[in-house]
């Protein structure tokens, strides 16, 4: 997104008061605050709940960060205007090239980049956490993926991860099993209708994408983790159609779908070419919240390959 270490891997650089850490704080109390404000009734509507005074608290935390982030982008791009050159795509940021193109109203862009960072940093990580889960549960299937990763050098870049189908096929059953997001939520702009019931305009959906992709009549054996399924173009784009949608659908789908897929295939490739991934404690299931987590603490074994 910044083109950038932000530092959250360095201990070095994890004080109370750092940056990252101040961030990661914030992140995660107010993806809490979230989960309150979104289970039961939702009071906040009607008076400021602590729950949504927490929220409020740790996204203006957040959103003073990202306004550093912003103003150097604008800066770096108002240097390269005056200097009459033309930046390269691939060296600049997400953010970069937003602002260039001018299809995002700078003032619009901190609340993007914010629910970017709220929604994009818990669903990618318990994405990864569920793959991860999925694949040291069945070492053929983690060998096998491994077997294709191999074929490639250490240092690959997103073309060269797009030759993976197998590892695109782990990523796509895993997300079919544990959507990050297990309902979406929507408010109809039309009268539409469902099996012969009228649903008005206005009306509050829910939509439980995850039952659907667990049903048998969209996928055989739907509960099991079979990334097989997925290896054969025809059979795969019809099952594409709309009984799987971890990344939402339309115009309101994630607008880093793209980016998550990348961030999810690369490291789950640099991971495998170093380590073997193993599990080996109880079942780890999803919570029913907005978005679901895994069920219990992750106790992964990294084997060194070498």
């Amino acid at each position: 997104m910044f083109n950038r270490h932000i530092g959250f891997l360095d201990p070095r650089g994890l004080s109370s008061t750092s940056e990252p850490a101040v961030m990661l704080e914030s992140l995660s109390g107010a993806t809490n605050a979230i989960r309150k404000c979104e289970s039961g009734l939702h009071l906040w509507k009607f008076f400021e709940t602590p729950s949504w005074k927490s929220l409020v608290m740790h996204c203006d935390t957040i959103d003073n960060i990202l306004t550093k982030y912003i103003r150097k982008a604008q800066d770096k791009l108002r240097e390269y205007k005056n200097k009459g050159l033309e930046p390269k795509p691939e060296d600049m940021s997400l953010l970069e090239r937003f602002l260039l193109s001018e299809a995002v109203l700078p003032e619009d862009m901190q609340t993007i980049l914010l629910d970017m960072m709220l929604i994009g940093v818990n669903t990618t990580s318990h994405a990864v956490a569920f793959l991860l889960y999925h694949l040291a549960r069945f070492p053929r299937t983690q060998q096998k993926l491994y077997d294709e990763i191999k074929t490639l050098p250490a240092k690959v870049d997103k073309n060269m991860l797009t030759s993976l189908p197998y590892l695109k096929a782990c990523i796509q059953e895993s997300l079919r099993l544990q959507p990050p997001m297990p309902i979406l939520n929507r408010i109809l702009t039309k009268d539409i209708s469902v099996h012969g019931y009228k649903i008005p305009k206005g009306t509050y959906m829910l939509i439980a994408t995850k039952l659907s992709s667990l049903r048998e009549e969209h996928f055989e054996d739907a509960l099991k983790f079979k990334p097989e399924r997925w290896m054969h173009p025809e059979i795969g784009k019809e099952m594409e159609s709309m009984a799987t949608i971890p990344f939402g659908h339309g115009a309101k789908a994630c607008l880093a779908k793209d980016l998550a897929e990348v961030e999810l295939s690369l490291l789950i490739y640099k991971l495998l070419r170093k380590f073997r991934v193993e599990y080996h404690y109880g079942d780890i299931g999803s919570t029913n919240t907005l978005i679901a987590s895994p069920s219990r603490a992750l106790k992964f074994r990294f084997v060194d390959r070498s």
